[in-house]
């Protein structure tokens, strides 16, 4: 048995300890295997208290958030996507493109300055960053109980994600969306008439690259993912610059044999090699004001801006034109508006046409 004085292990007979002198009695002696059984104990709630400490000072708002701003200093993404319900459309790859693209999380050094305790608990951070200066931004953290014992903090999901998001394309696309294929996502629900519907189960808020073959066409885009669908709209600089001059001098070609046809008192089935959609385009065009003026030509035509609609090319065009009017030579400007089929070789409809000319 031991002493419960010092300690010592000493005889069952002894009634003083030879050690520290102190007398003792036999019931106040320790046997060996409750001295073993109390030091356990007392290492077992050492290491709990001890356990307790690490575990609050792990999860504690402020070293959270410093975990969390230094796994963006040093582009840890598997990290960074650790809370983040992961799928196709939301992973380290996508990640680093929000991050990459984000000027604010360009960081060169940082700070958490201070952490509110509120019913949502937010930390302040002070960010250099390498081309906006100093900044600063609030992480929003949550808390939960561990074991229903130890309060703990966790980042709220600052990478946001949309679940069941659509993506509508022109029809009969092949369409990659961050360079995977979109087949497999295509869709009846929510259908739009002339485009094909994806559904996308989970994705990334923010910058993804989408790349569409449609007919002739090979277009790349960069899409911002934040309302709950997104619809493609071609824009110039979707189309390379040939293609664009092709547009242009189909168009200027239509419009002036149009006008010409006028000029020649054509019905339109006199006009030749012209599109058999266009014969409400020249009814309307059929007025005195249109008949008044001779060698109408067009001397300059810009693309301002496409869009699909419908499973055509809407495109608007700004003209610049020349023509005579009681042998006075004038010029103008005016927009009007062409609708190509979905092979942009086929010109539907041109609205916006000018009918009105002045003599002054």
């Amino acid at each position: 048995m031991y002493c419960i004085y010092c300690g010592k292990k000493i005889k069952e007979e002894d009634r003083y300890c030879k050690y520290c002198g102190k007398k003792v009695k036999k019931e106040t002696f320790l046997n060996s295997k409750e001295m073993k059984i109390g030091l356990l104990l007392v290492g077992i709630a050492c290491i709990l208290t001890i356990t307790v400490q690490v575990v609050k000072t792990l999860t504690s708002p402020n070293y959270v958030s410093y975990v969390y701003m230094k796994n963006i200093q040093k582009k840890n993404y598997k990290a960074l996507l650790k809370n983040t319900n992961q799928t196709t459309f939301v992973n380290e790859k996508t990640l680093e493109s929000l991050i990459e693209n984000d000027e604010d999380y360009q960081i060169k050094d940082f700070q958490v300055d201070s952490c509110e305790m509120n019913e949502e608990p937010t930390c302040k951070i002070t960010i250099l960053t390498k081309k906006k200066g100093t900044i600063t931004k609030r992480l929003h953290l949550q808390g939960k109980k561990l074991f229903n014992l130890i309060k703990t903090y966790q980042i709220k999901d600052e990478w946001k994600t949309k679940e069941d998001w659509y993506l509508y394309l022109p029809e009969n696309s092949e369409a990659y969306l961050d360079g995977i294929s979109l087949d497999s996502y295509k869709t009846d629900e929510n259908q739009k008439e002339h485009f094909d519907g994806y559904k996308i189960p989970s994705i990334l808020e923010g910058t993804h690259e989408l790349d569409l073959t449609w007919n002739t066409m090979t277009l790349h885009r960069e899409i911002h993912i934040e309302a709950n669908a997104y619809t493609y709209n071609l824009e110039k600089n979707d189309l390379e610059e040939n293609m664009n001059q092709l547009l242009i001098q189909k168009s200027i070609h239509t419009i002036e044999l149009l006008y010409q046809s006028i000029e020649e008192k054509k019905s339109f089935e006199e006009i030749p090699n012209i599109e058999n959609d266009l014969k409400e385009t020249y009814q309307k065009l059929q007025q005195k004001d249109v008949e008044k003026i001779t060698n109408y030509q067009i001397a300059n035509a810009n693309i301002l801006g496409m869009q699909v609609e419908n499973g055509e090319i809407l495109i608007t065009m700004q003209l610049t034109y020349q023509y005579e009017i009681k042998e006075a030579k004038k010029e103008k400007n005016d927009t009007c508006f062409i609708t190509f089929d979905n092979t942009l070789k086929n010109i539907k409809k041109i609205d916006s046409l000018v009918t009105y000319f002045s003599e002054k």
